[in-house]
């Protein structure tokens, strides 16, 4: 139901309205809040009188709830209540809307896989003890599930997933006592909580895009990650040559990006028609010469030079296959009667991957859960990304307390205040920078670049999406979002500053209210860009477009099903293996023709010379005619 999701968003705009004291914003969010309420109370009635496969009851108390906890949010707009008091009504607003989304047959299929996915453990039945084998199907099975995402009924998709994906984490579970080392096995431990976490947020998007097209480059996305990261784990637990194991993993990972080949009904990346043809010329050079070397090394018995080769070879045919993908969407839409999509105002799933982390410090201080060095570890990186004005670092050294900051470091946190300068550029920052405090302890300088980096996006998607929008209400709150995040974050700065000055409970529980409110501002800005308004709106490609798009998908799946189809496993294989580059190579030069010939404008260019060729013969004779007569 996107009047859920429409719900939550106005919601969340009237509370950040309502902080912030602008009677005229309050006044337009008020509006839109009654309105999308009004919106979702007769999607409920159409649900309640079309539907049979759901939970009335059930349904209809949640549905209430949501109305009921959406008129105590006005009440507390209309009393001026603290920030807290409106912040914990809208997050009991949000509990009634997943409750609502959660009565709904197609999203009770996605939270019981999830829940399957979560609760297996180490006491689950091995059903496929080989790896390799269980990571090939989990990857076939992924492929297959986004491309039914869009189908009525991919119930089966999705059972097919829970089920491979069972097969493979209890595959490697089995796997991991035969690790050499106690490193070896936590890693790898590490590794599959990952893809279990992954595989969960896979299937969130499955849910996601199923109503929402625009959705379907986010899943793809997530897929990729799933699979980059299988191959991880299979690299770490097999047992086989390493030759084999690349072989393999290039194999899951073409098999990853094979749904990009049934339907181009959005674009893949940002590049032009001309600039996807560049791009596929320059990828098959590199996969006929990567291709040349896998035969020319396995011959010599150069396994390393071979290992580099086969990725190389899976790079290119990924890389082509996102081109030609990108190709025919492009092809599609330039047909006359295809009508162009939107690009989305802001991309609600990245602003929530990059609000994850955020929360996750904020959590981790609230629950006390450090040191006193790992709280100011923590709040000198929220520094860096988010609130700093423009640092001239190179005048200025942070020093480490105990140790003293090497040169390195200051180098490489030059690099990231730059990049949040540019980000911000508010101004000189020495007095800033007096006013905290060198002493910040930066341990983890990994942590500190992965955090600058996300919350540095957050901010930034929040400029570009108040740029985009044409709303007055939308810019005042994407500015109110991104302000309310710099100003909880300055909070906690100077918490944590008493904190390293005087600690006492006194100062922790100052801090902890402070972690408090950044994570309250951080998830407040999640809920509002989860509004459709600001989705993007899919292109409508016409039943003569998608036929203009079909030579070029289908060259595409020749490309991605014969590439490296064949291993050389031993040296009968040398002439199979010729030859499939030579079936490569033909995919690829039919691939390159098909677009070169279904070019955007060709046929119209076409008809307009054939029509002037038809106007231009009556023309020249009459001018000979002219010319003969002497009437010129």
């Amino acid at each position: 139901m996107s009047s859920a999701r429409q719900v939550g968003s106005s919601v969340a705009q009237l509370v950040s309205a309502a902080t912030t004291k602008d009677e005229q914003h309050i006044g337009a969010s008020a509006v839109e809040a009654a309105q999308s309420l009004r919106a979702f109370t007769e999607a409920v009635q159409e649900v309640v009188s079309t539907r049979t496969d759901i939970h009335l009851d059930t349904f209809v108390v949640s549905s209430r709830s949501v109305v009921h906890d959406s008129g105590r949010v006005f009440d507390h707009v209309r009393e001026q209540a603290p920030p807290n008091v409106l912040a914990d009504a809208a997050k009991q607003v949000s509990v009634s809307l997943r409750q609502v989304i959660a009565c709904l047959p197609d999203n009770q299929a996605i939270e019981k896989a999830i829940t399957q996915i979560r609760t297996i453990g180490v006491s689950s039945t091995v059903r496929e003890p080989d790896v390799r084998t269980a990571a090939s199907r989990l990857v076939d099975a992924t492929s297959q599930l986004i491309i039914s995402v869009r189908q009525p009924n991919n119930q089966e998709a999705v059972n097919a997933f829970v089920s491979t994906y069972t097969d493979f984490h209890t595959s490697v579970i089995a796997s991991i006592k035969n690790l050499p080392d106690m490193d070896a096995r936590r890693q790898t431990v590490d590794q599959l909580e990952m893809a279990r976490e992954e595989s969960v947020t896979l299937l969130s998007y499955v849910s996601a895009a199923s109503s929402d097209i625009t959705q379907t480059n986010t899943l793809s996305h997530s897929s990729r990650k799933l699979i980059e990261t299988v191959n991880e784990i299979v690299e770490q637990v097999s047992v086989e040559q390493p030759w084999q194991r690349e072989c393999d993993a290039a194999l899951r990972q073409i098999q990853g990006i094979r749904h990009l080949t049934e339907h181009a009904n959005v674009p893949v990346n940002t590049n032009t028609y001309f600039g996807c043809l560049d791009t596929m010329t320059e990828q098959s050079r590199h996969l006929g010469e990567s291709m040349t070397g896998i035969a020319r090394n396995a011959k010599a018995m150069d396994t390393r030079a071979l290992c580099i080769n086969v990725r190389q070879s899976a790079d290119a045919v990924c890389s082509l296959a996102e081109s030609a993908s990108q190709a025919a969407y492009l092809i599609g839409i330039a047909h006359p009667k295809s009508v162009r999509g939107e690009t989305a105002i802001i991309d609600a799933n990245r602003v929530r991957r990059s609000g994850l982390l955020v929360r996750q410090v904020c959590e981790r201080i609230e629950q006390q859960n450090y040191t006193q060095e790992q709280i100011i570890d923590v709040s000198g990186i929220l520094l860096v990304a988010l609130v700093l004005p423009r640092p001239h670092i190179r005048h200025h050294t942070l020093t480490h307390s105990a140790t003293g900051a090497p040169h390195a470091v200051s180098q490489r946190l030059e690099g990231a205040f730059t990049s949040v300068d540019e980000l911000f550029g508010i101004g000189s920052s020495e007095a800033y920078i007096d006013q905290i405090g060198k002493n910040v302890y930066l341990h983890s300088f990994q942590d500190a670049t992965v955090v600058a980096k996300h919350t540095s996006n957050l901010a930034n998607m929040c400029r570009e999406a108040s740029e985009k929008s044409q709303n007055v209400n939308v810019k005042k709150e994407f500015i109110n979002c991104a302000g309310k995040v710099a100003a909880g974050t300055a909070k906690l700065i100077t918490a944590v500053k008493e904190l390293d000055s005087r600690p006492s409970s006194e100062t922790r529980e100052t801090c902890t209210s402070a972690a408090q409110s950044l994570r309250s501002a951080t998830e407040q800005l999640e809920s509002y860009v989860d509004n459709p308004d600001f989705a993007g709106v899919p292109a409508r490609i016409s039943p003569s477009g998608r036929d203009a798009q079909i030579p070029v998908l289908r060259s595409t799946r020749q490309i991605t099903a014969k590439a490296l189809a064949s291993a050389p496993m031993d040296a009968p294989t040398w002439q199979r293996l010729a030859d499939n580059s030579k079936e490569v190579s033909e995919s690829i030069k039919r691939l390159v023709s098909s677009i070169h010939e279904a070019a955007p404008g060709q046929a119209e260019m076409d008809k307009c010379i054939r029509q002037l060729e038809q106007v231009s013969g009556p023309f020249w004779m009459c001018c000979q005619r002219c010319t003969l007569t002497g009437t010129i």
